[in-house]
């Protein structure tokens, strides 16, 4: 099996129309017979040109940026077998300058930036390293829908631990602990509201931290989507204002027990913030994309950046990094979904070098999710 890809990249960007131009090229056109694809996460997905490209049969493909491209972006570079096989990915970072240079960064398999590509005239080379999907490990999704606490990943013993969850609900709701491990007021308030999981646990016992503090309601008709976020820290004594920063639109202020409601276009960005000062604390940070599966749209949320420290006030903490996927669908919607298309949903995690696929198995009549990473060993754990 391939262990990495050779490519090369024009270290300047060119001027197009609307965008900027990012030509890439596979070096040791292998495999010309698969499926090669290029997407820039946080771009691709919505539906155009931007952000994503095959490779042709040459080797050549052309990624399209905005004219705003200034800034870092993760690429991943995915192959797939004909006829429906095993996929092969890799990410590397594309960094834009203020005068349209770029440098190339290989992201290693733990999701690390390597040394940046070897520049020959106005091409850089460089070599991405492979992970492969390890569809015989595929577990069922409702294993991970219904499973109350997140899913561990192997530990790579470098001072962190990441985490998945995934659910499929019109609404989510965030805190720092289970729905049941709570008493009380607190959990008579989330039965009051309807919902019967915390579907984002992060900063685990931080106390400073409300048990729950927000309610998200997707909604979307006629093509226009919106999401709802009630500030639920109501039901303490020690309630909370919440703070929303969606993309580039500015911070805005949520007291408790009050609910905004935010429009939303692909690949808005929303980070939800909680406290003052030195207790100043990050909920969850998570983008929203529309995926294009043939003819069908699938809304997806997942989170991005967003990481905690595992006990709380300890010198030896672990950095926990917060993988959160979130289907605002039903189930069922989403099984008909991925039933009628051949292609699977994929959701990465670049940085932490950790990706997903999620398919309906006809054989088996169910939907499953597979991933670079053992999912069955998380499970027994």
């Amino acid at each position: 099996m391939l262990k990495e890809l050779f490519l090369e990249a024009g270290t300047r960007l060119r001027p197009g129309t609307g965008h900027n131009l990012c030509g890439l090229r596979l070096a040791e056109n292998e495999l010309s017979d698969w499926q090669r694809l290029c997407r820039v996460e946080g771009l691709a997905g919505a539906g155009s040109e931007l952000g994503q490209c095959a490779f042709n049969d040459a080797g050549e493909g052309k990624v399209l940026l905005p004219e705003s491209a200034e800034g870092t972006w993760v690429a991943t570079v995915e192959l797939a077998e004909p006829y429906g096989g095993a996929r092969l990915i890799g990410a590397f970072h594309i960094i834009v300058d203020g005068e349209g240079g770029v440098t190339y960064y290989p992201l290693s398999e733990s999701g690390t930036a390597s040394a940046a590509g070897e520049v020959i005239s106005l091409t850089a080379a460089f070599r991405v390293p492979l992970v492969a999907e390890r569809p015989s490990r595929a577990i069922p999704l409702r294993s991970l829908v219904e499973r109350e606490r997140c899913l561990p990943l192997p530990d790579r013993r470098d001072g962190s631990a990441r985490v998945l969850t995934v659910h499929a609900n019109a609404s989510t709701v965030l805190g720092r602990c289970y729905a049941s491990q709570l008493r009380g007021s607190a959990q008579e308030f989330l039965e009051r509201l309807g919902e019967s999981q915390i579907h984002w646990v992060t900063l685990w016992d931080d106390r400073w931290v409300n048990k729950i503090s927000a309610r998200l309601l997707f909604q979307s008709a006629g093509g226009e989507h919106s999401l709802t976020v009630r500030n639920i820290t109501n039901y303490s004594q020690a309630s909370n204002e919440l703070r929303l920063v969606l993309g580039n639109r500015g911070e805005r202020s949520l007291p408790p027990g009050e609910s905004l409601e935010l429009p939303l276009v692909p690949q808005d960005s929303l980070t939800v913030l909680v406290g003052e000062g030195e207790n100043r604390r990050q909920l969850v940070s998570c983008r929203f994309v529309v995926m294009e599966l043939g003819s069908e749209s699938v809304p997806v949320f997942q989170t991005q950046n967003t990481r905690f420290l595992f006990p709380p006030d300890d010198r030896q903490a672990l950095e926990m990094r917060y993988l959160g996927v979130w289907l605002p669908l039903d189930l069922r919607q989403f099984e008909t979904v991925l039933a009628s298309v051949e292609e699977p949903l994929r959701v990465g995690f670049p940085e932490s070098g950790a990706y997903f696929w999620l398919r309906f198995r006809h054989g088996r009549g169910i939907l499953t999710v597979s991933s670079n990473e053992d999912l069955k060993q998380g499970l027994a754990r």
